[in-house]
């Protein structure tokens, strides 16, 4: 997503606690020249204060969406109309970077957080962008989950992907390649595999 000369960057933070979001341009400022890459950061810290015709192919590069509160993150996005215009940014052939919370909105719901982050706006509509099909992203994973993803997995006929800390996942054009350290965790209702890092699979359709 950095290859690059200059990666022209938005960042999307709000999903943080208020008290985080001051700091975020600077942490994510920090992580970028630590890679060594050139880059145009704009950090959007309310999205109120933008238009949806501002995320284009035109001006933008790599949509960074961080981590934090996914009711609260989808609530913003869908109230402030950019739902769709993520989906026709990605569509066009935009990057789009989603950290924990902004992994879950790539997916077509965020019922996953349910149990893990507080739905404080009592959200009752959790379709999300369905950049990414057929699966559930579970960020933050450890082993001793996997029983309650396997029965998540049953309830809601959905593959759960569970992401440790220290691994990612590439999604191009329905196939997935998984990035990092560790390994990658595919758990349905009757299955458990472990994906390690290089390794590709074609994510599910609907």
């Amino acid at each position: 997503m950095l290859h690059r000369p200059s990666t022209r960057i938005v960042y999307w933070p709000f999903a943080l606690p208020p008290t985080m979001i001051s700091s975020a341009d600077q942490w994510l400022r920090a992580g970028l020249d630590a890679l060594g890459v050139t880059y145009q950061l704009d950090t959007w810290t309310r999205l109120d204060h933008h238009r949806p015709s501002e995320l284009t192919r035109h001006t933008v590069d790599l949509l960074f969406v961080g981590g934090g509160n996914t009711f609260r993150l989808l609530d913003v996005v869908r109230t402030c109309g950019f739902d769709e215009p993520v989906r026709e940014f990605w569509q066009d052939g935009g990057d789009y970077y989603g950290g924990s919370a902004g992994a879950v909105l790539a997916c077509e719901t965020i019922e996953i957080a349910v149990g893990h982050d507080p739905n404080e706006g009592g959200l009752q509509d959790l379709a999300a962008l369905g950049l990414v099909t057929g699966v559930a992203i579970l960020p933050h994973f450890t082993d001793p989950q996997v029983g309650a993803s396997r029965l998540w997995a049953s309830e809601h006929v959905t593959e759960v992907l569970g992401l440790p800390e220290s691994v990612g996942l590439r999604c191009v054009g329905g196939r997935a390649t998984v990035l990092g350290a560790g390994q990658l965790s595919r758990i349905s209702a009757d299955a458990l595999e472990h994906v390690q890092p290089g390794e590709s699979f074609d994510l599910p359709t609907r």
